[in-house]
């Protein structure tokens, strides 16, 4: 799993469209959490100041498409 997320962030930060509003290319950083219905892996993308939200939506988009 770690590999397709990770292949969803290198996609990401090649988009034209997307690009300009990454600072560097976002990044897996592992499992945060595990329960018993919920796995969290947090990635971390550092963007231009207010795009957080914007670049945040795109990427949760990409990685359900994804999975």
């Amino acid at each position: 799993m770690t590999a397709i997320l990770q292949d969803v962030c290198t996609e990401a930060y090649a988009d034209e469209e997307l690009r300009p509003l990454l600072l560097d290319a976002p990044t897996v950083m592992g499992v945060e959490s595990i329960e018993v219905d919920t796995l969290n892996i947090r990635i971390v993308a550092r963007t231009l100041p207010g795009k957080q939200f914007e670049v945040g939506r795109q990427m949760r988009a990409r990685i359900a498409d994804a999975l």
